[in-house]
This record gives C-alpha cells, structure tokens and sequence, in this order.
C-alpha cells in the first residue's frame, strides 16, 4: 500500500505504460511500451485504455512479451 501511495504522490497514472520513447519517428509523436513477462503477463482494462488513447493522439503503443520482443520493438522503432 505504501508504493502505491508513493507512486500517486509522484504522478503516476495507473495502467501508463511502462516504457516510454519521447522521440518522433515518422507518423508516431513516440513510443510506448507495455512489458509483460513471456508467458502469462496479462494487460489490464486500465492498460488498453492507455494504449488506445495513445494511438489516437499519434503515438505507437504496444505490448511487448518478454524482453527479446521489447528489444525488437525498440530496434524497430529507433531504425
């Protein structure tokens, strides 16, 4: 309980993704990264949300399972 407290104090907004590129590429503002391990790691309603709305202002925002698929994502990304 304590954490969640510190990360409100902080601004942190629930389900914001957990990695986030501010560097235009392209037709994307940025990138957002939601990481979740390589088996299991499910994305929350709060999540999609973010995801969505990301979309809709221009940014690509994915998910991103296990660290082999991040890494290709941001290579992608940054190519």
């Amino acid at each position: 309980m304590r954490e969640a407290i510190r990360l409100k104090e902080t601004g942190y907004k629930k389900g914001f993704p957990d990695l986030f590129i501010y560097e235009p590429r392209g037709d994307h503002h940025g990138l957002a990264i939601e990481l979740k391990k390589d088996s299991g790691g499910r994305v929350s309603p709060s999540q999609k949300e973010w995801q969505n709305a990301l979309e809709m202002r221009g940014y690509k925002a994915t998910v991103a399972k296990g660290y082999a698929e991040a890494v290709r994502v941001l290579e992608w990304y940054l190519d």
